[in-house]
């Protein structure tokens, strides 16, 4: 199995890693690397076709551009439908150059409560846990989503594709952290920077159980969480929602994907899924 992934991405093109630059990393991959491993065409291009595509990406797009208004204008010129249109727009189009690299399973990520992630709940006075406001422009931007993969489909023959909606479980889970197994919903398991990206401080000991703590730092989950997410994933449909499947031929049985492409822009583990997804 090969895991290819790239941290903290966004899907516009003005700052960070955008998601177009991964994609052209990872047809060099394709051209350059995969060739040395796989022996010829018709195998590379079954191994991309059973291949699980994970995407999560979008949240650095509000938190490092649209609502950062002494560095970009989009706040000032889109409203949060406008801009969301954008970003659909965008992802859309990488997606299908994604499908053109052979890709035919996709795993596609929501975005979470951010409102109510340590990095902005920290700052807000008062009693007042979540900003509310950040979080509809999330549900704005998870509706979108949705019907765009929908459309999608339609447009991507023989594609499958799969929609992590995360955000209830996630605010879910910061609320209730004891019904998943978690003592802490709220704060980070490590020490974060004052300023900057609100990361882990380098060299400083996280807390002792990591297991119990929703948060890693002021915005990424931990692996404890994303186990949780995986086995709702797999084992609750109001979680994971196939939008496609293209059956198998009759008499062939089903191949267990690779997990190969990871497009994050938060942390997530590479898993192989079960057939009945794909």
């Amino acid at each position: 199995m090969i895991r290819y992934t790239i941290h903290f991405i966004v899907i516009m093109q003005e700052n960070n890693v955008s998601m177009q630059k991964q994609i052209t990393l990872f047809k060099k991959t394709l051209e350059n690397y995969l060739p040395r491993q796989i022996k010829n065409a018709e195998e590379l291009s079954n191994y991309l076709s059973n291949s699980i595509f994970l995407i999560s990406v979008g949240s650095n797009d509000y938190l490092y551009n649209y609502l950062q208004s002494q560095y970009y204008n989009s706040g000032e010129l889109y409203d949060m439908d406008k801009f969301g249109d954008i970003l659909m727009l965008e992802l859309q189009k990488q997606l299908k150059v994604l499908y053109n690299l052979g890709a035919r399973k996709m795993l596609v990520f929501d975005l979470g409560p951010i409102g109510c992630f340590p990095l902005v709940h920290n700052k807000i006075e008062g009693k007042v846990s979540c900003l509310k406001e950040l979080n509809t422009m999330i549900t704005v931007f998870n509706g979108k989503l949705y019907y765009m993969l929908m459309d999608l489909t339609s447009l991507l023959d023989g594609t499958t594709l799969v929609v992590a909606q995360t955000y209830k479980l996630i605010y879910d889970m910061i609320l209730n952290p004891f019904t998943y197994g978690l003592k802490n919903g709220t704060n980070p398991c490590c020490i974060v920077e004052q300023k900057g990206k609100k990361l882990c401080v380098p060299e400083m000991l996280p807390c002792q159980d990591r297991n119990s703590n929703l948060f890693w730092d002021s915005f990424h989950l931990t692996e404890a969480a994303y186990k949780i997410i995986v086995n709702k994933c797999l084992n609750d449909s109001s979680i994971c929602t196939r939008l496609s499947m293209k059956p198998d031929r009759a008499g062939q049985p089903g191949r267990r994907p690779n997990a190969i492409f990871c497009c994050c822009s938060i942390l997530i583990l590479a898993f192989i899924f079960p057939i009945h997804y794909f």
